[in-house]
C-alpha cells in the first residue's frame, strides 16, 4: 500500500465500485496524468483486492452477528413449537392465525423442524417449560398469554424464511470462505514456489551465463591456438623442407664435403681468374713486343734518314769543291803549264784526296758512332720500356696478389660464416626438432581442450533443453495459477456480489421486520376483529412476494454493475480505437495510450493528429509503455 500511495491514490470512482443509487450509470473516467504501466495494474489490483477482503471481513462479521441472531430466533420458535406441542394447540384456529400456517402444510413443517432439532436441546428465553405445565394452565390465562406473545410470534415467525435464508447464505458463505482461504494458501505456496523457480531460474542463468563468457574465452583462446597451431604448423612445413633437402644432401654425401666443395669452387674460380690474366699478360707482352718492334723500326728510319742527309751534304761540299776547281782550272787554264804548277797541283790533289779520304772515314766513324749510340739509346729506351712494362706487370701482380689475398680472406670469412650458419641450422634443426615435439603436445593439449570444451558445450546446450523444458513447465504452472487466480477473482466477485444481495436483503427484511412489527402491533389492538387480522395477514404474504421479487431484480442488477465494472477496467487497458489490442505505445506531446497497429496505420495513412485531442505527433513523438 507505501507503493501505492507513492504512486497515485485511487478512488472508488476510477477504480469501478459503484454505489447502490448509480449502478445503472456509467462512470467517466477522468484523465491519467501518467500512462500505467504492468506495476501500477498490480499495485491496482493489490489495492482492489485489499478493500474488498477489508469490506468482505466487515460485512462477514455483521452476517455473523445476525446469524447468531438468527439462531436465537430459531431456538425461540422451536421453544414455543415444543410448547405448542405439548399443550395440543396446534390445530387451534388463533395458533394457526399467529403463526400464519395453513393446516397442508402445517405437516411438514413441523416435520422438517423437529427432525433438524431432534438431537438440539432448545434453550428457553425467559418461561421454562417445566413453570407451564398443562394442570397449572388455565385456557383463559393461556389466551391472555398468547394475546400477549402473538406480536413477538409473529415477528420470529416472518423472519423464519428470511432467517432460513440466511443460514443457506451463511453456509455458502463459509465454503467460499474456506475455499478462498485454501485458495490463499494455495496462491501463496504456488507464489512461494514461482519464486524459488524463479531464484534457481535466475542463477542458472547467470550459471549459464558464466559459462557461456567461460565458453567464449575457451573459444578465443581456442582460435589464437588454432593460428598458433597453424603458423607453427606452416613453420614446421617449411623446416620439414629445409630438414628433408639437408637428409637427401647428407644421403648423398655432400653434406660432409660442402666446405670442400666450396673451396674447390674458389680454386676453380681463381685459376679461371689467373688463366685470363696469364692471357692478358700474354698478349700485353705481344703487344708490346710489337710496339717495341715497330718503334726500332722507327728509330732505324730516322738514323737512316740523317746519315742520307749528311751524305747529301757531304756531294754537295764536294760538288762545291768541284765546282771551285773548275772554276780554278777556268781561271788558270789560261797559264802555261809549269812544272812547279804541276807539281803544286799533285801536292794540292793528293792533299785533296787525303782530305777526302780522311774527312769520309771521319765520316763514316761518325756515322758509326752515332749508329751505334742510336742502337745503344734504342737498347736502353727497350730496357726502360722493358723495366716500365715489367713494374707494371710487378704492379699488376701486386694488385692482383692482394686481389687474390681478399678473396681468400672473404673465402676464409665465407668457410667461417658457412660453419657459424651450419652450426646455427643445426640448432634451429634442434630447436625446431623440439618445437615439433612441443607442438604435438599443444597440438594433443589443444585437442583435449577442444574436446572438454565440446562436451561441457553439449552438456550446457543439454541444460539449456532441461532449462526450457523447466521454463516451460513453469510457463504451464504460471498460466495455470493465472487462470486459478481468475477463477478467484471471479469467485471473489460473485462473493461480493453476494454480500451486496444479502446486504440489501437484511435492510429490505429490516424494513419489512418493522413493517410487520407495526401491524402485529395493529393486530393486537383489532385481535377481536377478525376480518382485519386476514387482512393484516394477507397484505404480509404480498409483502413477501413483493420482497421475492425485488430480490430477484436485484440480482440482475448486481450483474449489470458487474458488466459495468468490467467494461470499465476494459476502458482502462484496451485501446480505444479499436478495442482488441491492450494499449502499448504513448503519444509523447499529449501523453494518451493507444496500440501499435492502430498508431502505424494512422502514420502510414499520414493521418499525424491525436484522435482524442488533435495534437500533431510524429513517429519520434511515439513511446513503448508495458502495462
Amino acid at each position: 500500500m507505501t507503493e501505492l500511495s507513492e504512486k497515485r491514490h485511487l478512488t472508488d470512482d476510477e477504480v469501478g465500485l459503484l454505489d447502490e443509487g448509480h449502478v445503472d450509470k456509467k462512470l467517466k473516467f477522468s484523465k491519467i496524468g501518467e500512462p500505467l504501466t504492468k506495476k501500477d495494474l498490480k499495485l491496482f489490483q493489490k489495492d482492489v483486492l485489499y478493500r474488498n477482503l477489508k469490506e468482505y471481513k466487515r460485512k462477514y462479521l455483521a452476517l455473523n452477528e445476525t446469524v447468531a441472531l438468527n439462531q436465537d430466533v430459531i431456538k425461540l420458535r422451536e421453544y414455543y413449537d415444543l410448547l405448542f406441542h405439548e399443550l395440543e394447540r396446534e390445530n387451534s384456529e388463533a395458533v394457526q392465525r399467529v403463526m400464519g400456517k395453513n393446516k397442508n402444510t402445517e405437516t411438514v413443517l413441523s416435520k422438517s423442524d423437529f427432525e433438524a432439532q431432534a438431537s438440539v436441546s432448545p434453550a428457553p428465553p425467559s418461561v421454562a417449560p417445566e413453570e407451564l405445565k398443562p394442570s397449572d394452565i388455565k385456557p383463559e390465562e393461556t389466551d391472555a398469554k398468547l394475546t400477549n406473545d402473538i406480536a413477538s410470534l409473529r415477528n420470529d415467525i416472518n423472519d423464519m424464511n428470511s432467517d432460513i435464508k440466511l443460514n443457506n447464505l451463511q453456509s455458502q458463505l463459509d465454503e467460499v470462505s474456506l475455499k478462498l482461504e485454501n485458495s490463499q494458501k494455495n496462491i501463496l505456496l504456488k507464489t512461494t514456489e514461482l519464486e524459488e523457480i524463479n531464484t534457481k531460474f535466475n542463477e542458472q542463468n547467470k550459471a549459464f551465463e558464466n559459462e557461456k563468457l567461460e565458453s567464449q574465452k575457451l573459444k578465443t583462446e581456442l582460435d589464437s591456438y588454432v593460428s598458433q597451431f597453424d603458423k607453427l604448423s606452416e613453420e614446421h612445413k617449411l623446416l620439414l623442407k629445409k630438414l628433408n633437402s639437408l637428409q637427401i644432401s647428407n644421403d648423398t654425401g655432400a653434406s660432409a664435403d660442402i666446405p670442400d666443395k666450396f673451396e674447390e669452387t674458389i680454386k676453380h674460380i681463381n685459376e679461371s681468374l689467373l688463366a685470363d690474366l696469364q692471357k692478358l699478360q700474354k698478349n700485353l707482352a705481344r703487344i708490346r713486343s710489337e710496339r717495341d718492334q715497330l718503334r726500332s723500326d722507327n728509330n732505324l728510319l730516322i738514323s737512316q734518314k740523317k746519315g742520307t742527309d749528311i751524305m747529301r751534304d757531304i756531294q754537295n761540299q764536294i760538288l762545291s769543291i768541284k765546282e771551285v776547281i773548275l772554276n780554278f782550272e777556268k781561271a788558270y787554264g789560261s797559264v802555261t803549264s809549269d812544272n812547279d804548277l804541276l807539281e803544286e797541283l799533285k801536292s794540292i790533289e793528293l792533299a785533296y784526296n787525303l782530305l777526302a779520304t780522311t774527312k769520309l772515314d771521319a765520316l763514316n766513324k761518325t756515322i758509326l758512332d752515332k749508329q751505334q749510340m742510336e742502337k745503344v739509346l734504342f737498347d736502353f729506351e727497350k730496357l726502360k720500356e722493358k723495366y716500365a712494362s715489367m713494374s707494371r706487370l710487378l704492379q699488376d701482380y701486386k694488385v692482383e696478389i692482394e686481389i687474390l689475398k681478399k678473396i681468400k680472406i672473404k673465402g676464409d670469412e665465407l668457410i667461417s660464416d658457412y660453419d657459424i650458419r651450419e652450426r646455427i641450422s643445426k640448432g634451429k634443426v634442434s630447436n625446431l626438432e623440439k618445437q615439433l615435439e612441443l607442438s604435438r603436445e599443444v597440438e594433443k593439449f589443444v585437442q583435449l581442450n577442444h574436446n572438454e570444451t565440446l562436451s561441457k558445450l553439449n552438456v550446457l546446450n543439454k541444460e539449456i533443453c532441461t532449462l526450457k523444458n523447466v521454463v516451460s513447465d513453469k510457463d504451464s504452472l504460471l498460466n495455470k495459477t493465472n487462470q486459478e487466480i481468475s477463477n478467484l477473482k471471479t469467485a471473489n466477485n460473485n462473493l461480493v456480489n453476494n454480500l451486496s444481495e444479502v446486504n440489501e436483503l437484511q435492510s429490505k427484511q429490516d424494513k419489512k421486520h418493522k413493517n410487520l412489527i407495526t401491524k402485529l402491533k395493529q393486530a393486537s389492538e383489532k385481535i377481536s376483529n377478525p376480518e382485519l387480522a386476514t387482512h393484516v395477514f394477507g397484505n404480509a404474504q404480498i409483502s413477501d412476494i413483493n420482497l421475492n421479487n425485488n430480490d430477484s431484480s436485484l440480482n440482475g442488477g448486481n450483474s449489470s454493475g458487474l458488466q459495468d465494472q468490467l467494461n470499465n477496467f476494459k476502458q482502462l487497458v484496451y485501446c480505444p480505437l479499436c478495442t482488441l489490442n491492450f494499449k502499448n505505445q504513448m503519444i509523447k506531446n499529449c501523453g494518451h495510450t493507444f496500440c501499435e497497429n492502430c498508431i502505424k496505420e494512422r502514420l502510414n495513412a499520414r493521418m499525424r493528429k491525436c484522435p482524442s485531442c488533435n495534437l500533431p505527433f510524429g513517429s519520434t513523438d511515439v513511446l513503448d509503455i508495458v502495462l
